[in-house]
């Protein structure tokens, strides 16, 4: 993430990929470490990380049936037995 002079906030995007597998939910942490100055000769001058903000936490979602489809044919859904007499 690149920020310009004076700029305080970035925005970050991902793209989640498409697949055909069926997936749980998934978590994701971004985390911002290390701040790298340009031109700044006090580096205490420069950007700093604010602890209590530098990581989002990320949910992508399960998707495409994860535990499974069960389903019953038409010709099954009915079934006849003769009862003893």
């Amino acid at each position: 993430v690149t920020f310009s002079e004076s700029q305080a906030v970035a925005t970050i995007s991902l793209n989640v990929l498409a697949d055909d597998m069926p997936e749980l939910a998934e978590q994701v942490a971004i985390v911002l470490t290390k701040v790298t100055t340009i031109g700044i000769v006090d580096p205490s001058r420069g950007a700093m990380i604010d602890p209590q903000r530098s990581q989002a936490n990320l949910t992508i979602r399960a998707n495409g049936s994860p535990y499974g489809v069960i389903g019953w044919h038409l010709d099954s859904q009915y079934f006849i037995t003769a009862e003893p007499q």
